[in-house]
């Protein structure tokens, strides 16, 4: 009934709409033509346009648009037409304009009421308002990191390398114009977007950028004014009263007035029409203007003809009479470039040689005599520290703390000493952004992530921890003695000023605030009580020998001090440290850790694993982290919780109910757990010694290390201020990392089932659908969208969040019934985005045949409905018996293939193990070529792509290629030769019958990048001198081809042969193998580094489930035993076969020994 009502209506409808025919045309895109007529011609000009101009433009297909017309000046008359897009206006006008009756028409205008002087009447067509087009997007790249500072430059899809005018809006995103006329850019930290006249700019050379009260976006150019609100472009020209020529400044006075000044001076606009301003500034470039704190509007000045002259006054208008009065008296002539309001209301003025600060009495000014840069100071801002920032046009950036000033240039890591007019603002999290002349645009983490070193007046740049005291001064622990931070640089205090020792290990408060140093090499500990630096002695008593490790350090809530050296325990009391003696705890047992909790128990971590001791006897805490791995950190949170950490990346939580352990397969880094603090929103810092920071909030790990900017990644110790800042002690100085609080921004993307459906609030699905996948997309300024993180859940049917890198997620059969779906985006401080939602309803897959036949099914019709679904049912059924099927198949079909594999990826922490790493990173940094060896199940290939992955040619290809695919027999066989060669350097079409068209061979294929020969024992001799004379020439010829082809790659082989013995006895040719081993790595086997195979094991169990889309199962030790203890000739490819069957045939719950069925 309703589709029949609907036909109706659409019959009756249709066509009056078809008949009608439009009125005027719609309004998208609105052309304004005007004319300029002289003075008084205004009625006979009305009469001529009507007989003249209206017949022409209409035979041309001008449609006149029902949209109001603004006020114009008296001089012009204008009209509105409609146009489909802006480049139907500019097709349009220029083709207008081509024609000789155009022509003819402009100079009759001309004779009766234009200007006879000129010949012709003054006519110009331009866009009036109308939708922005969509601009030209390009994915952002990442950016280069040098120290603080990231350059976005056109290898990341900036549209040009010089950037200007940078202005963030409310929403967080940043626009700048592209220098060289590309246009307006707009980046939201994800895409670079470039808009052009094509997309409805007036001109595409941007010259100021503007958000005025309402966040409307005005864009100043060299053809007018645009006005971008709510997605429409709106135009102001000199037909609207606009001066002619550059906008170069816009502002808005506390009335809502903008004011425009520019290169044809000043004009104001009051939202309805424009009025130039008489007097003093007519004629005048005006560059800057600002309101100042009490409303007063200051209007900078430079002369049209010589800027660099000292003859450019500045102005200030008052606000309650508009009387313009010269201020030059008070900051002098000389050309002003830019203007300024700090927070405290102090003016500041960017000139020629100086920058200048008024505070309305008096004024200061700051020259390259006290360390300003040289040339125009062309922009200034405040970060959010209150430092001022003023950018040369020639001479990089100088930073005012009111003090001194700092001076950044290309020598400090600037990509480009030539700063942009308004190419400085700052975004969200307090960074700085940069827009230079040709280093593109650049973005400063110095505020965020600040660095001190020897630099500072550090006594090295090994620092091993730091403690906030009780006068907020902060103190650090180094090798060379002890440190203290006094505003930006550091006092140093040694034995000279009563330290016991100057190599100090860790430092520590007790109960009264006075501070205690741990020193390597001495039987005494030093006490400060912020007057006195006191040496307090070690007692040594029964101290037991050949036990030896790092002396570590603990201080009681209650003040009680505690100090190990090796095996040996000792205590503050009143006349120095005493040895104790633990009743249970085992002798000669390092300790590598100590901890006093809020209980007064005291924890010790060693070797053997985790110890407490409760003041009576010592136990042992068992299952929690591995005996033979050494516990390296204890601690606590505010929960009363105890956190432990080991030597190989593990961390595991105490909390008296259930232990969580995290490992690097689950979220934690390989390496030692040096420190874990939590910060005062409750995230947890886990310093790792060359695995950088790991932070976690309980449900999400997030990381930083030197690639986003940290200053090195052994890290040693943290220490968070009074201020929030967090104080990274590392190997390569201190870096105080200052978290944002801004949250990334998310939306929905498009939901998958039976079609593709756009992002939805609500949405019905029928049961029928077995998977449904929704996408989602986060943003944020500071993180790069490769390592944001999610949160998610489908309420109704998993309550509990869930955490994932990845931008969608599936779910399989979910049963009718309706549901949640909700999604948190998650930046690299752990701020959460306010969460995306979408109701999901799963119904019956006969609902939709119900409603569709309704009443008119009999009893007959809905039998068959029982059927359909009884059958549909059990195909369902069916499905899932092959998936479960499939699952089962799977686990011996996972792919051992990977595409990507780097240094970080690799799991041990054996010193075997260590050293290849530090193999693989010298070798990355030579470009020769590499022989690897290894016994089979080793990793070669993997080595081979971290090799890759961390060279200069990482961004190329990486190609693999089996030697045992090549035709061995390529000495008897012609045809076997030619397809051999075709694989390794191609083929033209028509060189042999199977050569249907051109293909390229590996070599081609590797181009720019790294060729990998797997097993190169095995390639046959003539096809191992041909390969070496193509390396050697760089130059390969294809396959009955006639020119060579230059290429250029680094080549890696592997073998698990020893090609040494084979080139005796003539198997392998020798000048191969000495090209090939120009470096040489060689993979530890298993039997080797015994130690990670529990790291190893676990890694590898979690990777499959993982894949199997299964719970991952903690191993236990009795496993791990096993497993070290079974001979692995295939190495860790056979222990991934043993993991795979044993994970295979378990049942529900944790694997068992004899699930392996091994025999040891």
């Amino acid at each position: 009934m309703l589709i029949v009502r609907w036909w109706r209506v659409l019959a009756v409808v249709l066509p009056v709409m078809l008949l009608a025919g439009p009125l005027f045309a719609s309004a998208d895109t609105i052309g304004r033509m005007s004319f300029w007529v002289a003075p008084g011609g205004s009625d006979a000009f009305t009469q001529l346009h009507r007989d003249l101009v209206t017949p022409l433009l209409s035979d041309r297909g001008f449609l006149p648009a029902d949209v109001p017309a603004r006020a114009t000046p008296d001089s012009v008359v204008s009209y509105l037409y409609s146009f489909t897009s802006p480049t139907a206006l500019d097709s349009t006008r220029h083709a207008l304009w081509q024609t000789t009756a155009w022509q003819a028409t402009l100079r009759r205008l001309a004779d009766e009421v234009g200007l006879a002087s000129t010949g012709s009447i003054r006519c110009e067509l331009t866009r009036y308002t109308g939708p922005a087009g969509p601009g030209e997007s390009s994915p952002a790249g990442t950016g280069l990191r040098v120290g603080p500072w990231v350059r976005f430059d056109v290898q990341d899809n900036l549209p040009a390398n010089g950037a200007g005018g940078l202005l963030f809006d409310a929403e967080g995103v940043l626009w700048f114009s592209a220098l060289f006329a590309q246009g307006l850019v707009r980046y939201d930290g994800e895409t670079f977007t470039r808009y052009s006249v094509a997309d409805g700019l007036l001109g595409d050379r941007i010259r100021v950028i503007y958000l005025d009260r309402d966040e409307r976006l005005w864009i100043g150019t060299e053809n007018g004014l645009c006005l971008l609100d709510d997605g429409r472009l709106t135009s102001f020209t000199v037909a609207d009263g606009l001066p002619a020529g550059d906008i170069l400044a816009i502002e808005q006075t506390r009335n809502g007035d903008l004011w425009f000044g520019g290169t044809g001076g000043l004009s104001r606009y009051d939202g309805e029409r424009f009025d130039r301003s008489q007097g003093a500034l007519v004629d005048k470039l005006i560059s800057n203007l600002i309101t100042d704190r009490g409303g007063a509007l200051w209007i900078a000045t430079l002369d049209p003809v010589s800027p660099w002259t000292e003859d450019s006054p500045i102005y200030r208008m008052a606000e309650d009479d508009g009387i313009l009065v010269d201020m030059s008296q008070t900051v002098g002539r000389e050309g002003i470039y830019s203007l300024f309001e700090d927070r405290d209301g102090n003016l500041w003025f960017g000139q020629s040689t100086r920058v200048t600060r008024y505070d309305g009495h008096s004024t200061i000014s700051l020259t390259r005599q006290d360390g300003l840069a040289s040339g125009n100071v062309v922009t200034i801002a405040e970060d959010d520290d209150g430092n001022l920032w003023f950018g040369s046009g020639h001479d990089g950036l100088s930073r005012w703390d009111g003090q001194s000033v700092s001076h950044f240039t290309t020598e400090d890591g600037l990509p480009n000493d030539q700063i942009m007019h308004g190419g400085i603002a700052v975004g969200e999290g307090g960074a700085l952004w940069i827009g230079t002349m040709a280093g593109g645009l650049v973005r400063y983490d110095g505020i965020r992530l600040a660095h001190f070193t020897e630099s500072q007046g550090l006594p090295t740049n090994y620092v091993f921890a730091g403690v906030q005291d009780r006068d907020n001064q902060l103190w650090f622990a180094t090798p060379a003695g002890l440190a203290r931070l006094d505003g930006n640089h550091f006092v140093s205090f040694d034995t000279r000023d009563g330290l016991a020792e100057n190599r100090v290990w860790d430092l520590g408060l007790d109960a009264a605030g006075d501070l205690w140093m741990l020193h390597d090499g001495v039987l005494a500990m030093t006490h400060f009580d912020g007057q006195t630096f006191e040496t307090i002695p070690i007692r040594v008593e029964n101290a037991q020998p050949g036990v030896y490790g790092k002396d570590v350090m603990a201080i009681g809530h209650q003040g009680q001090v505690w100090q190990s050296r090796g095996a040996d325990l000792y205590r503050h009391e009143t006349d120095g440290f005493h040895q104790q003696i633990l009743e249970g705890f085992l002798a000669d047992t390092r300790i590598t850790a100590l901890y006093v909790d809020q209980k007064g128990q005291l924890w010790l971590g060693t070797g053997q694993g985790l110890w407490r001791w409760d003041g009576r006897s010592a136990t042992r805490i068992e299952s929690v982290l591995p005996r033979s791995v050494d516990v390296t950190f204890i601690g606590e949170d505010r929960r009363g919780r105890l956190w432990a950490g080991n030597t190989v990346g593990q961390v595991v939580r105490l909390d008296g109910e259930r232990n969580e352990t995290y490992s690097p397969s689950t979220g934690t880094r390989i390496g030692m757990i040096r420190d874990i603090i939590e910060d005062r929103r409750g995230h947890l810092w886990i310093g790792i010694y060359g695995g950088g920071v790991v932070r976690f909030d309980g449900l999400v790990f997030q990381y930083l290390s030197t690639r986003d900017g940290l200053i090195n990644d052994a890290v040693q110790g943290f220490v968070e201020d009074h201020q929030g800042n967090i104080w990274i002690c590392t190997d390569g100085g201190i870096t105080r990392y200052r978290p944002s609080d801004q949250p990334p921004s998310l939306e929905l993307g498009v939901i998958t089932a039976d079609e593709r459906y756009d992002p939805v609030d609500e949405l019905s699905i029928s049961s029928s659908q077995d998977l449904i996948t929704i996408e989602y997309r986060g943003h944020s300024a500071l993180t790069p969208r490769d390592k944001l993180a999610y949160a998610y859940r489908l309420v109704g049917h998993e309550d509990d969040w869930q955490a994932t890198r990845q931008v969608s997620v599936s779910y399989r059969d979910l049963p009718i019934g309706d549901y949640t779906f909700e999604v948190k985006a998650v930046d690299g401080d752990l701020n959460y985005s306010a969460p995306a939602t979408m109701v999901l309803h799963i119904t019956p897959a006969y609902t939709q045949l119900a409603l569709l036949f309704g009443f008119t099914l009999s009893l007959g019709g809905a039998a068959v409905a029982i059927v359909y679904g009884v059958r549909r049912r059990r195909e369902r059924d069916l499905a899932r018996v092959e998936l479960a099927k499939e699952r089962r198949q799977r686990i011996e079909l996972l792919p051992h293939h990977i595409d990507a594999w780097t240094v970080d990826d690799f799991v041990g922490a054996s010193t075997a193990h260590r050293q290849m790493l530090e193999q693989i990173r010298q070798l990355q940094e030579d470009g020769g070529p590499v022989m690897i060896t290894g016994e089979p199940g080793t990793g070669k290939e993997l080595a081979a792509r971290a090799i890759h992955a961390g060279s200069s040619r990482h961004s190329g290809p990486f190609v693999p290629l089996r030697c045992a695919g090549l035709p061995a027999d390529v000495t008897t066989s012609l045809t076997r030769r030619t397809q051999a060669l075709s694989q390794l350097f191609g083929h033209v079409q028509g060189a042999f019958p199977e050569a249907g068209q051109d293909q390229e061979g590996v070599i081609q294929q590797a181009h720019g990048g790294t060729l990998y020969l797997d097993e190169v024992g095995v390639l046959a001799l003539p096809l191992q001198a041909h390969l070496l004379r193509v390396l050697s020439e760089r130059k390969v010829q294809r396959t009955g081809g006639s020119e060579p082809e230059a290429f250029d790659l680094r080549i890696i082989a592997g073998s698990s042969e020893d090609l040494a013995v084979q080139v005796e006895v003539a198997a392998f040719h020798a000048p191969f193998y000495e090209h090939l081993t120009a470096h040489t790595l060689s993979i530890p086997a298993l039997r080797d580094r015994p130690e990670d195979i529990p790291l190893l094991a676990q890694w590898m169990i979690d990777d499959l489930s993982r894949g199997l889309e299964t719970k991952s199962v903690q191993l236990g030790e009795e496993i791990l035993q096993l497993l070290g203890n079974t001979p692995l000739p295939g190495n860790a490819r056979e222990l991934r076969h043993l993991l795979e069957r044993a994970l295979r045939e378990q049942g529900p719950g944790d694997l068992r020994p004899q699930d392996f069925n091994l025999q040891t």
